[in-house]
């Protein structure tokens, strides 16, 4: 659990979707977020991940990949805030939710390398200083698919409680600094800090 206690990009997406739409809708986005985990997990146990832990251009393009997304993200969150918006709404692909939440969350959670590095990170530790063997590696990767879903519901349900009190102005500048979080993720990404 204590992994998840970093609040990153999907941490703001979910509590923000919480907020405007409610506890359910930001649910389907958390639901996105832990796919995304369960599969870059599953990477990171099989080892398929030391690709991308090596670095050099490909980890380069990547992470500015990831950057151009998180910015992506920050101004569509900065011009909803002034009813402008610019990412498209999913619809079509999405059965979870009827404005994408799911895509949304999914795509924002991909959009981030480090985070498979991370979890490379995490296991390498697990297999080389623990003994973790195969078993304990995949009962571990439960474990860490099942906080994912533990803290971005709790973020989801402080999202849907705010929604109660928020005002639409309020949720506006919500949106507005939200925003700018994503910049400052989009800027460490770039720089090749950890994003989210």
């Amino acid at each position: 659990m204590a992994l998840q206690l970093a609040v990153g990009p999907v941490c703001i997406f979910v509590f923000l979707a919480g907020a405007a739409q409610g506890f359910y809708e930001a649910m389907s986005g958390v639901l996105g977020a832990a796919l995304v985990d369960a599969l870059e997990i599953a990477l990171a146990i099989t080892g398929v991940g030391l690709i991308v832990r090596r670095g050099g251009a490909a980890g380069a393009k990547l992470r500015i990949f990831g950057a151009l997304v998180l910015l992506l993200f920050g101004a569509s969150y900065i011009l909803d805030a002034v009813g402008f918006s610019i990412l498209p709404d999913f619809a079509l692909f999405s059965a979870a939710s009827a404005d994408g939440t799911f895509i949304k969350a999914l795509l924002l959670t991909l959009s981030n390398p480090l985070t498979l590095v991370f979890w490379v990170g995490v296991f390498s530790v697990k297999v080389s200083r623990e003994g973790y063997g195969g078993a304990s590696r995949c009962l571990f990767g439960l474990g860490c698919v099942l906080a994912t879903l533990l803290f971005l519901s709790l973020a989801a349900l402080a999202g849907g409680l705010a929604k109660e009190m928020i005002t639409p102005c309020q949720l506006r500048l919500l949106n507005a600094a939200a925003g700018l979080l994503m910049f400052y993720f989009a800027y460490r990404s770039f720089r090749g800090g950890e994003g989210g």
